[in-house]
């Protein structure tokens, strides 16, 4: 008797924890979901009449899916999608861009994505200046849209008065 109070009282508590989880074990909301965007041809984030300037600019981009992404050349498909974070400053008026985009660029084209601004203490402390903490970016973003081939990639931060194109040294092949 006592074991089939025990059984029935653990279906019960299994019962109640599969109504609130998922089978994967993830909460009823599912799976956190990350915006995946895309790159485009579009310079609609400019402002009219302002014009890209290399300088002052101060920049990186750290990691590609999470793996250091160091001066070496990184292959991905076209079906894939990158999760690209970095940092970027303005450093002769000492402050972070109002939004930042990844910039990839083969041959005469280039190819925009959005990237969300992100908190990056570690690079304040690093430079010892208050001005970077609010540097860093993230940019989920599907390959989809591109032509397959060789790119130089970099960011754009944009300012309310200019917008500074800043190259990283970083080569992305898409196959």
């Amino acid at each position: 008797m006592k074991l089939l109070k025990t059984v029935s009282l653990l279906s019960i508590a299994i019962l109640l924890g599969a109504s609130f989880m998922g089978c994967d074990g993830t909460s009823s909301k599912g799976p956190e979901k990350k915006e995946v965007g895309f790159f485009s041809e579009s310079t609609q984030f400019l402002a009219p009449n302002q014009q890209l300037s290399f300088e002052g600019g101060k920049c990186n981009m750290e990691t590609i899916n999470g793996i250091n992404w160091d001066i070496n050349k990184v292959i991905f498909h076209q079906s894939d999608a990158v999760s690209i974070v970095g940092w970027g400053v303005d450093a002769q008026t000492k402050r972070a861009p109002s939004s930042i985009f990844i910039r990839v660029q083969s041959g005469g084209r280039a190819f925009y994505a959005k990237a969300a601004s992100t908190e990056r203490a570690d690079v304040a402390q690093y430079f010892k200046e208050d001005y970077y903490k609010n540097s860093g970016y993230k940019a989920d973003v599907s390959l989809k849209g591109l032509p397959q081939g060789e790119y130089h990639a970099m960011i754009v931060m944009t300012f309310p008065d200019k917008a500074i194109l800043c190259a990283s040294g970083r080569t992305l092949i898409v196959k």
